[in-house]
This record gives structure tokens, sequence and C-alpha cells, in this order.
């Protein structure tokens, strides 16, 4: 039945950003995200080679 899958469920997970620690945990994720970019070296080559795959680029 070609319907059946117009009729499946997802059920997720979403943060309530009015909560009073919303913020507090973005902040917390946005520096832990900030360190790792400063310590991971190997992300800028990681980065260019996926842009290279998407759309062909070479530099």
């Amino acid at each position: 039945m070609w319907f059946a899958a117009l009729t499946t469920s997802y059920a997720g997970w979403v943060p309530d950003t009015r909560g009073p620690d919303f913020a507090e945990e973005c902040q917390r994720q946005s520096r832990l995200a900030a360190e790792s970019d400063r310590t991971d070296t190997e992300i800028e080559r990681f980065m260019d080679a996926a842009l290279t795959n998407v759309d062909g680029r070479t530099e």
C-alpha cells in the first residue's frame, strides 16, 4: 500500500528553549566545539577534502 509510508510516525526530543538552563547549556556546548576546533589540527584538511568531494573543487 503506497499510503503506509505517509502514516509512519516519528518521535523526537526537542529541548525546551524557555528552560532556565537552556542558554547556559548552549554556551557550554559552543565552548566545547570551539575548543575542539582549536585543538584538532586535521579538521581543516578534512573539511577541504569534503568540500572537494562535494563540488569538484581543488582549492
